[in-house]
């Protein structure tokens, strides 16, 4: 629980930072709905991982005085991949992230409740997320956005295979530091 609030203060000092970058407080409007709001931090993250000198311009101005390690941990999101995943499964206490473009699985953390709870068993799922390194680990960063499509059985199978491959020649990567 202590990890979790932590992550949550630094990744907030860090979104609110960057809203402050992108938009001029006159044109920040109020969100009528939930879904309003998922799509603006959705939005806020994607200028984030797609400007990504917004870290190196918030870990020099400290605006939030984080301390000394928060500090690291914010450098460290740059290590980290906004992209397309396949859920390929669930282990232990992590969600097996597989990235088609690197070729590689990530065991994946949960902040709060399982992916497995919020996502279902219908293996593989198709998400976009942003995988960032946390204390060592690998965790998402509380915004995990899901395709409404099913993968069908051929797709299933070249990816399965990918995956399998994978994890022969890589195991699954819970650090960005033992990635190779």
């Amino acid at each position: 629980k202590k990890d979790i609030s932590e992550f949550f203060n630094i990744h907030r000092s860090l979104m609110m930072y960057a809203i402050q970058k992108r938009k001029p407080a006159k044109e920040r409007g109020k969100m009528e709905t939930r879904s309003d709001m998922l799509k603006s931090v959705a939005g806020v993250r994607d200028y984030i991982t797609k400007n990504p000198e917004i870290i190196d311009e918030f870990t020099e101005e400290n605006p939030r005085n984080l301390e000394k390690e928060e500090i690291t941990i914010v450098k460290s999101w740059k290590k980290g991949i906004r992209d397309m995943f396949f859920v390929m499964g669930y282990k232990e206490d992590v969600s097996l992230f597989y990235h088609s473009k690197t070729r590689r699985c990530y065991g994946v953390l949960s902040l709060n409740d399982p992916l497995k709870k919020m996502l279902g068993n219908n293996i593989p799922i198709i998400v976009e997320a942003w995988i960032i390194p946390f204390k060592g680990k690998i965790m998402y960063d509380s915004i995990i956005e899901p395709y409404s499509v099913l993968v069908g059985n051929n797709m299933q199978k070249s990816i399965n295979e990918e995956y399998q491959q994978s994890i022969k020649e890589h195991g699954v990567i819970t650090s960005f530091e033992e990635e190779k």
